[in-house]
């Protein structure tokens, strides 16, 4: 169990959410968002929000990295039925 599952040429899922400040809730620029399993990584946008193609489905670990805060692993489940809202993780600032 876990893991990626390939879902063939139909292009990548999304992982979609938005890195916040955990105790203010706002939004984080410039966060680094990865997926352990596959290396991937994008950066938030100056919102906090962000869009990381997943190209599967399947148990993946999110990493989250920014300046001045801690990092985060978020576990996350990307369903065979489409793309996944993540919604809103939040890191605490150091």
């Amino acid at each position: 169990e876990g893991g990626v599952e390939d879902v063939g040429d139909d292009g990548p899922l999304l992982g979609r959410g938005r890195a916040i400040n955990s105790v203010t809730h706002e939004g984080i620029p410039g966060a680094t968002i990865a997926i352990a399993e596959t290396a991937e990584e994008i950066s938030a946008d100056p919102d906090g929000n962000f869009a990381l193609p997943t190209h599967g489905t399947g148990n993946l670990m999110l990493h989250i990295v920014a300046p001045d805060y801690t990092e985060k692993l978020e576990a996350i489940t990307i369903p065979p039925t489409g793309d996944l809202n993540v919604g809103d993780v939040g890191v605490v600032h150091v």
